[in-house]
């Protein structure tokens, strides 16, 4: 059984803050670089709030109609997703160059190079955002970087009569 106490009695608060702050000093330490040296002072705010209502038994909610904005600090391979990537049967992670052209990260070499030149296809959405995932490492020191590469996983098909190479899907079309 939990001791009786209240959200607003003194020593709940100083607690919330206190484990709100630390949490955002371990951040800063991972993080550096936002709001003066570390990630922003939003990120105590909005600590607090969650622990206060999983304190609370509560969902997890923060008030409603407010929202805060945070900078992008680790990414998720959820990011890369296309809303195809539930169809298809083969995928590739894709970017789309200004000339209309289309690059992939090739399943046998991890580079970056023209689609129709790829010779092997990822089977699922994860592996290829797996792949996204090793590319970046070897070539972006930053998120910013990774996210202003624009990289998007879509299903593929090969090109007919070719003994190599892929195309976007016909159901993206």
């Amino acid at each position: 059984m939990a001791a009786l106490h209240f959200i607003d009695d003194a020593d709940v608060q100083e607690t919330i803050e206190e484990s709100a702050k630390a949490a955002v000093e371990v951040l800063d330490k991972m993080f550096p670089g936002f709001d003066a040296g570390g990630i922003t002072s939003n990120f105590q705010g909005g600590l607090v709030e969650v622990l206060k209502s999983m304190l609370s038994g509560r969902p997890v909610t923060y008030r409603p109609f407010q929202s805060t904005s945070t900078p992008t600090l680790v990414l998720h391979g959820q990011r890369f997703r296309s809303a195809w990537c539930d169809r298809g049967e083969a995928f590739l992670a894709a970017q789309y160059q200004e000339d209309g052209s289309i690059k992939a990260i090739s399943p046998s070499s991890g580079c970056l190079i023209p689609i129709a030149s790829v010779d092997d296809a990822w089977t699922s959405s994860d592996a290829a955002a797996d792949s996204i995932k090793d590319f970046a490492r070897r070539n972006f020191d930053t998120v910013e970087g990774l996210v202003a590469a624009k990289f998007l996983i879509i299903p593929v098909e090969p090109i007919q009569n070719s003994e190599i190479g892929y195309q976007q899907s016909k159901i993206m079309e």
